[in-house]
């Protein structure tokens, strides 16, 4: 017969092991909290360039264009729900009366 297959070492918990890039992450992490605290507009300002930047080259400037303004005019509605606690259905009724429908 060929020869017997080498025992296989026991694997270790996943527990145990050392994740090699945890203080990195963390130091990340800081560096993060840091940033958004002190700079928090600036920040998220740079975040929405890049990604409308990113946008209009993925999509177009026209397509764009378009899904701003839908998140614009979904914004607003989801803004006067909110303001007004109100139900759907009155809210509806106010945009778009019942004899429209």
């Amino acid at each position: 017969m060929g020869p017997e297959p080498s025992p296989v070492p026991p694997r270790e918990p996943q527990a145990a092991r050392e994740d090699p890039f945890r203080e990195l992450k963390l130091a990340c992490a800081r560096g993060l909290r840091r940033l958004l605290d002190s700079h928090r507009g600036k920040t998220f300002g740079a975040l929405a360039g890049f990604l409308l930047a990113l946008s209009v080259m993925v999509l177009g400037f026209w397509w764009t264009l378009f899904v701003l303004a839908l998140t614009a005019a979904g914004y607003w509605v989801g803004r006067r729900f909110d303001e007004e606690q109100g139900d759907l259905y009155e809210m509806l009724d106010r945009f778009l009366p019942p004899e429209h429908r």
